[in-house]
């Protein structure tokens, strides 16, 4: 009767366990995979009347690979956009747009940080390793609150950015290149992983495989401001062309001699899964303190607790519970760090299977403590 009775109670006691861990586990999952600050849906909108793309910080639109037309932006570029910037104050990064050929060191960016403009090639968004990059300041008040017409042009000699028609800065010695791969795309309002979201809106957008002159660049603006969009271009046959007045079974025509459509997903997504971008040989500038470090540490202290308790509860012994629990929770973290490379608002990093695993053992050790404080008391 009392082996009937000793069976019965840990049934119990294993049932009690198993769903401590159960809702712990769910908890866990909830908060490690949902969007932070985003929303599933894609928040590119064509405007109406005039036209532009407006991104309001988890947009995106690409287009495909340029394959071999690529070779036409190989020796010199330019470029012309007509936009408006939002959130001046932001401290993050934002992409514009971004041309990337599989490989992040190589990609050509134009992005916001602040009030500045910053066109670089490479993934050096916090300028730690001194990349050569050219910069504009966009004062407040001028292009924050109006459309500006920015142009770019690169070749072997420097590199030069207009703004409104007239020379802004010019860096000698500096040349952009687009990457040379046939798989190379076109990302508008966010890059490949889908984190750095930016927030305003394009009007109109062209390439050329050439250099503008100052004159014709002048000349363009003009006319832009002439006829509120990027009608004039057709004309000049760019490569590119997106005028940004038409949306068709969520794509937009490319007007220029490529026929590149821009393509806008109903969805937010990354087009790149980012496994363990930041690992234990790339903490500079991390803080291991930090509040989402000790945020993975505190929160998978429960899971330890209760998985081993559901292990004891079992029959198994402790040091063996211990090590399965151990072995169980990083197997929690790892699948939760893979499946965030594809969430655009997350990023997978292997330091945080670290804090998780850490805490996974405190919360083992926990157990142990509160079994001898509560033997302490009992006797």
């Amino acid at each position: 009767m009392a082996t009937h009775k000793f069976q019965a109670d840990q049934i119990t006691e294993c049932r009690f366990w198993l769903w401590c861990t159960v809702i712990v586990l769910l908890t866990t999952f909830f908060f490690g995979l949902r969007f932070k600050g985003y929303s599933i849906e894609n928040d590119a909108r064509l405007l109406p009347h005039n036209g532009g793309l407006d991104f309001h910080g988890n947009g995106i639109a690409y287009t495909g690979g340029l394959g071999d037309a690529v070779k036409i932006f190989d020796k010199n570029f330019s470029i012309e956009i007509a936009l408006l910037l939002r959130d001046p104050n932001s401290r993050k990064f934002r992409i514009i747009l971004i041309f990337h050929g599989g490989d992040d060191r190589k990609q050509l960016i134009i992005g916001q940080w602040r009030d500045w403009i910053i066109i670089m090639n490479g993934d050096d968004y916090d300028h730690s390793r001194n990349t050569k990059r050219i910069a504009v300041r966009i004062k407040e008040g001028y292009g924050l609150q109006e459309p500006v017409f920015l142009a770019i042009t690169s070749d072997e000699d420097r590199t030069r950015v207009f703004l409104d028609g007239r020379l802004l800065k010019e860096k000698q010695g500096l040349q952009l290149h687009l990457p040379q791969s046939t798989d190379t795309r076109l990302i508008v309002g966010s890059d490949v992983y889908g984190e750095k979201a930016w927030d305003g809106i394009v009007f109109g957008l062209s390439f050329y495989g050439r250099m503008l002159s100052a004159k014709e660049i002048k000349a363009d603006f003009r006319q832009w401001k002439e006829q509120s969009s990027f009608g004039f271009a057709v004309k000049a046959e760019p490569a590119i062309l997106y005028l940004f007045q038409r949306i068709q079974n969520n794509i937009i025509p490319d007007h220029g001699q490529l026929g590149l459509d821009l393509k806008i997903p109903r969805f937010m997504y990354g087009l790149r899964p980012d496994f363990f971008k930041i690992s234990f040989l790339n903490l500079k500038g991390r803080n291991l303190l930090s509040l989402d470090s000790i945020i993975n540490f505190i929160g998978f202290m429960p899971l330890g607790f209760t998985v081993l308790s559901l292990f004891l509860a079992r029959g198994t012994p402790f040091k063996r519970a211990a090590m399965a629990a151990l072995i169980f929770c990083f197997l929690v973290s790892l699948s939760i760090e893979l499946a965030q490379a594809w969430i655009p608002s997350r990023s997978s990093d292997a330091v945080d299977v670290f804090f998780n695993t850490l805490g996974a053992l405190f919360g083992i050790a926990l157990w142990k403590k509160a079994v001898s404080v509560f033997s302490h008391f009992n006797h």
